[in-house]
């Protein structure tokens, strides 16, 4: 009886590790491309973290959360998770401050700029800084 609840007890706990959100944290002043991406140890890229995510398994929404100022891509970003998204379960590149914020103004909205040359291959050849290859994305108050 013992090895039945222990047994359930750590399926429970897998099931519920995997099904952990993920939030990374962009910061291109003060953040660093070797960090973890959390709030105290931000990247300094979105490529990084885009990477990462891409990287993710198991189940879980996936947020990624921009500093105010200017994010620049240099490469085309290509967004295409792993992990299994749903329209309950997405990936999402948001501003750090959101309008409903108090401390949010005009100046808190993060900016990206992409500094890409011609790296498309579809009908935009002039150039392409985000490419959502993967359904279940939102892209807001950037």
């Amino acid at each position: 009886m013992i090895r039945v609840v222990i047994l359930l007890f750590t399926c429970l706990l897998s099931n519920a590790l995997d099904a952990q959100s993920i939030v990374y944290h962009i910061n291109p002043q003060s953040g660093n491309d070797q960090n973890d991406g959390s709030a105290s140890a931000p990247f300094a890229s979105l490529e990084m973290a885009v990477m990462q995510a891409n990287l993710l398994t198991g189940q879980g929404s996936i947020t990624l959360k921009l500093s105010p100022g200017l994010h620049i891509l240099k490469d085309k970003l290509v967004i295409n998770p792993i992990r299994q998204l749903s329209d309950s379960v997405r990936c999402t590149i948001q501003a750090e401050i959101m309008p409903s914020d108090t401390q949010w103004t005009m100046e808190k909205v993060p900016v990206i700029q992409s500094i890409s040359s011609n790296n498309s291959s579809t009908q935009f050849r002039h150039a392409t800084g985000i490419l959502v290859a993967e359904n279940h994305v939102t892209l807001g108050n950037c």
